[in-house]
Formats: structure tokens, sequence, C-alpha cells
């Protein structure tokens, strides 16, 4: 038996006048971005979720307001069922 591939969840974001989409992260995913911790773990998280490099989406969290990052943030975690209440919509 193989396993069916379902399609990771996404939802757009407004960020200033931008419209961001982010997705869900993968059980890999999520597993890589709790071993990275407090040092790496929130950029890494944004990497995967809007598909920038960790570079990339360290230096947005390092000059964004943490409103903005946090709605980023918690939609990540939220699409990856990370959050209380979250549920898989497969």
């Amino acid at each position: 038996m193989s396993l069916p591939v379902v399609p990771m969840p996404t939802e757009t974001v407004k960020v200033g006048d931008a419209d961001v989409t982010v997705r869900g992260l993968t059980v890999s995913e999520v597993r890589k971005v709790h071993a990275a911790g407090e040092t790496n773990g929130d950029a890494l998280a944004v990497s995967y979720g809007v598909g920038c490099t960790v570079d990339e989406a360290q230096a947005w969290l390092d000059s964004t307001p943490a409103d903005v990052a946090t709605a980023v943030m918690t939609a990540i975690m939220r699409l990856s069922g990370l959050l209380e209440g979250a549920a898989s919509k497969s």
C-alpha cells in the first residue's frame, strides 16, 4: 500500500502592502526547526514556510516589527497543525 500525497496547506498573509503566501511545514521540517532551537528556529521556520533562504528569513526577522513577524510565524505554525485548536484538513 502506498500512502497518498497530501498537498501542503497554504494561506496568504498581509505583510505591509504585500500578500505573502505561506505554507505549513512537513514533519521533517518541524523536527529540524525544533532541533535548531532558539538560535535559528524562527528563521528556519520562516524560510521553509515562505520559500526563502535562512539568511533572508533572519534578515527579515531582524528588520520587521514583532507583530508582523508573529503573524507570519503564527500562520505557518497553524497550517502545520502545531497550535492548539489547529486541525488538519486532509
